[in-house]
């Protein structure tokens, strides 16, 4: 079974902005929910060490569709 953790207002907005975009940095959301960045990064920590959060990605996507053109090219 698994353990319910607490989350309370600042958790859900933190969340909140890393569903919106994950590949920003610790500043920038902590900045988005008002508070430190050290407050943000403890609390994603323990979000994360939790289960709640368990992965995050991007993906630059024009980067990718330029490497397969390039390749597509010299093929």
């Amino acid at each position: 079974m698994s353990t319910l953790i607490p989350v309370d207002a600042i958790d859900l907005k933190l969340l909140d902005e890393l569903q919106r975009d994950a590949s920003r940095s610790n500043q920038a959301i902590a900045e988005a929910v008002h508070v430190s960045a050290a407050t943000s990064l403890r609390r994603v920590k323990r979000l994360t060490d939790a289960g709640v959060i368990w992965a995050s990605s991007s993906t630059n996507t024009g980067l990718l569709a330029r490497e397969f053109v390039c390749k597509g090219e010299n093929a």
